[in-house]
């Protein structure tokens, strides 16, 4: 007996299909039905099926469940257990002649796709094999637009963050947060397209920048990211970016024109794995503070980050405003000093990514003091904050800047409104011998 056959006819086609039946008769229907349509392979039983499943990884395995030594149902069992993750899934129809209903109950709770009943109906088998073919290509797809970036074909922030904690678990790494320079005026002047048009090239520059085991992924807006497993040496590090910001530029440029203007570009912020974190939540602080640093001294560049410069994180913020919020009575809120940065630049990195266009103002407040007492001074400076506080309003935050100055951010304030509010802080009950000189600064314009 022919134990093992394919069907020459049939090389080349997208599906394969494995046939296990000990009846010759039966899997010649079945093949001569199937073959129009896929590749077919037969063989006579369990124990063949499973040393050929690694060798042809059918899309579908079509099985007798009555048959010696493995039936059907034990077939599934070993299928389900295999420790490759693609053949372990592979969908499986059982055929049978029973009437009886309870190997089909094991048989779905197994996970078969379908039954189809004894003797062949030729009609029936195809439309059958034919229905779970597409519904899994339908689910394949689904799982692609659940893993992939719709517009770069990138991975996606999901899936690439899930792949970057598990590679961090395995050794060194290096995290690489990119962010494209003035995005936002690309879109405003030139249109969305044009701004898509911008984000596929900058991935595809990325592209050419990773190693088969590396990861790039798509974060979302103008934001991407990558991860280089090993990759230890700064130097290294540092001419690999380099390289990207210059044909990251060279490629925007050839899409927006020469003439756009200067500053359209990469910023990159780079953390390693695991001395600057041990997941990607760490990492990625790490990389945006780097990054946040590069744009504030002039962007188009990378930086590492320092610890030395570790700004509070954007979900220790979110807390703050939520806190913010809660706080009992009308007026200001007083925070720290690092809580007051992160503040400020949390409400940058937000409008820089049109996610928000809060307009906020800085207003620094300078007393000049009347006395040279240093007691005095601090008085004054305590009673002018209790002021600040009463005065302006809620959900505004204050902070003691220094010996004599005070500083307050009015979130949601235009100029006009800003000195409104400092009008009302000037109509206070100042204390004595207090000489007040204000500065303004629009933070979110």
């Amino acid at each position: 007996m022919k134990t093992f056959e394919r069907d020459r006819g049939d090389r080349g086609r997208e599906k394969t299909i494995l046939v296990v039946d000990d009846d010759t008769i039966t899997r010649r229907i079945a093949e001569r039905n199937l073959r129009q349509d896929y590749a077919v392979y037969t063989c006579a039983s369990g124990r063949e099926a499973l040393r050929l499943l690694p060798l042809i990884r059918p899309d579908l395995v079509l099985a007798d469940l009555h048959m010696p030594e493995m039936n059907g149902l034990q077939l599934m069992e070993e299928i389900r257990a295999l420790p490759d993750e693609r053949l372990a899934q592979v969908s499986v129809v059982l055929m049978t002649s029973d009437v009886d209903t309870d190997n089909e109950v094991r048989g779905f709770d197994l996970g078969a796709s379908d039954f189809i009943r004894k003797p062949l109906l030729s009609e029936v088998l195809s439309k059958r094999i034919g229905r779970v073919i597409r519904n899994d290509a339908e689910r394949q797809n689904l799982s692609l637009q659940a893993h992939f970036d719709e517009l770069t074909g990138l991975l996606n922030r999901r899936a690439a963050t899930q792949l970057i904690d598990r590679h961090i678990q395995m050794g060194q790494g290096v995290l690489l947060m990119l962010d494209i320079d003035r995005f936002k005026s690309i879109n405003d002047r030139l249109g969305h397209q044009t701004g898509d048009r911008a984000l596929c090239a900058v991935a595809e520059v990325l592209r050419h920048f990773v190693r088969s085991g590396d990861i790039v992924g798509r974060l979302g807006g103008d934001e991407f990211v990558i991860f280089y497993c090993g990759f230890p040496e700064r130097s290294r590090v540092s001419e690999r970016c380099r390289d990207i910001c210059e044909q990251a530029r060279e490629a925007l440029y050839r899409i927006i024109g020469e003439d756009f203007g200067e500053g359209i570009g990469l910023s990159i912020g780079i953390s390693f794995a695991p001395e600057e974190g041990e997941d990607f939540e760490s990492l990625y602080r790490g990389a945006d503070e780097a990054m946040y640093r590069v744009k504030q001294s002039g962007r188009g560049s990378f930086g590492f980050y320092d610890r030395r410069y570790a700004a509070v994180g954007e979900g220790h913020v979110s807390e703050l405003l939520s806190r913010m919020e809660e706080s009992p009575g009308r007026g200001a809120f007083e925070v720290r000093y690092e809580d007051f940065l992160s503040i400020c630049r949390f409400l940058r990195r937000t409008a820089e990514r049109d996610e928000s266009r809060l307009e906020t103002q800085l207003v620094l407040f300078t007393v000049h003091e009347g006395a040279e007492n240093t007691v005095l001074l601090e008085s004054l400076m305590q009673g002018f904050g209790r002021l600040l506080g009463q005065t302006i309003r809620r959900g505004d935050v204050y902070v003691r800047y220094s010996d004599t100055q005070y500083m307050a951010l009015l979130i949601g304030a235009d100029r006009q409104r800003a000195e409104v509010a400092v009008g009302r802080v000037l109509c206070g009950r100042i204390p004595p011998l207090c000489e007040l000189r204000c500065e303004y600064d629009t933070l979110v314009s």
